[in-house]
């Protein structure tokens, strides 16, 4: 049951990574959010879409949050 969890925050985490680079200034940073918003990706679900960038704004957010 665990494992579905995990996957997700695998998923997730695999796509903030080249986000989390602290030498990135907020515009390079935003460049990158809105390539990959263009990108497909295989979701956890299986779903083949891009990840919209509202969401890799709130998943970065809750990132640094925590």
């Amino acid at each position: 049951m665990a494992r579905e969890p995990l996957r997700i925050a695998i998923f997730r985490f695999e796509q903030l990574s080249p986000l989390l680079d602290k030498r990135l200034t907020p515009a390079e940073r935003h460049l990158l959010v809105q390539a990959a918003a263009r990108t497909p990706v295989l979701w956890p679900s299986g779903r083949h879409a891009p990840v919209p960038a509202g969401t890799l704004y709130r998943w970065l957010a809750i990132y640094r949050v925590t």
